[in-house]
């Protein structure tokens, strides 16, 4: 299936094939500080999965993707 990877920031985005699994690690190994959700759609556009910003710390029961500064990415959700 293909999958597109909106990091938010309106450039640096990707097409990819794959797995979502594959998307989602592909997505992971291009986050950076941009203090917005990573977003993944499917071929059809459909939001499909997204990775959360938060704007803070993470407490110690956080799952932590990935941490940039005082914020972090949390766990992905599949909707």
């Amino acid at each position: 299936m293909k999958y597109f990877i909106d990091y938010g920031t309106g450039a640096g985005n990707r097409m990819m094939e794959g797995t979502l699994e594959e998307a989602m690690a592909a997505a992971e190994k291009g986050l950076a500080h941009t203090q917005v959700n990573v977003t993944i759609y499917d071929e059809n556009t459909t939001e499909i999965a997204r990775l959360p910003w938060w704007g803070v710390a993470p407490e110690e029961d956080d799952i932590v993707t990935s941490q940039f500064g005082n914020g972090f990415f949390g766990e992905w959700q599949e909707l």
